[in-house]
């Protein structure tokens, strides 16, 4: 958890020294930008078929991602990211209190992190690890998790934590599932056409029909 309020803490004053305020950042389908994207009270959407060689941020926005669109990496504190069909990610995207769609066909190359938001993946792939704190996370539609899927410690010694992972429809998860928090019940539920290739830690898998 420290590890995330200082994620927090750079991804502010970063956005805050170059950052639009109080705006929305639209931009139209087809276009091509070298630069990066930020916000403060304000909302990023990205066209279909764009090419943004740069990250995406925002505070207090939401972010979305047009159809077979590209972007570098995506961090948000405060609002909602929403990958389009086809729709690519470079790198990695952050949340942090807000939550995550992936539609048919999109990518990402490396992690997606929640922290206090669900994770909902549709026929897309990750090629890195799901990681959540406090959030469910479902697959569906033989969505593919190429790497683990972490459920990271939380501090304090509150009332336990329930966080369910639903993995349905053919969907698969390559690596592990690893329930990482002490005051976490992980429960797994697996359908008969998906697939967990690696061990589930720590969490209890439900097999359903």
């Amino acid at each position: 958890m420290i590890k995330k309020v200082i994620i927090l803490l750079g991804l502010i004053v970063l956005i805050s020294c170059t950052a639009k305020i109080n705006e929305s950042i639209v931009i139209e389908a087809n276009s091509k930008l070298s630069k990066d994207l930020n916000t403060v009270n304000g909302n990023i959407v990205i066209g279909e078929n764009c090419t943004i060689d740069g990250d995406l941020r925002s505070i207090n926005g939401r972010i979305e991602i047009g159809e077979n669109s590209e972007v570098e990496k995506v961090q948000t504190i405060n609002g909602q990211v929403v990958l389009a069909e086809g729709a690519k990610v470079n790198e990695s995207i952050q949340v942090i209190n807000g939550s995550i769609k992936i539609k048919s066909r999109a990518v990402v190359q490396q992690n997606v992190s929640v922290v206090n938001g669900a994770i909902r993946i549709f026929n897309a792939t990750v090629a890195g690890d799901l990681k959540t704190t406090n959030g469910d996370i479902f697959l569906e539609d033989t969505a593919r998790v190429l790497g683990n899927i972490l459920v990271e410690g939380k501090s304090g010694d509150g009332d336990k934590r329930r966080v369910e992972i639903f993995i349905r429809n053919g969907s698969r998860v390559k690596g592990n599932i690893d329930n990482q928090g002490k005051n976490a019940q992980v429960l797994v539920y697996l359908d008969k056409n998906s697939r967990v290739e690696g061990d589930v830690i720590k969490a209890e898998l439900i097999y359903e029909k």
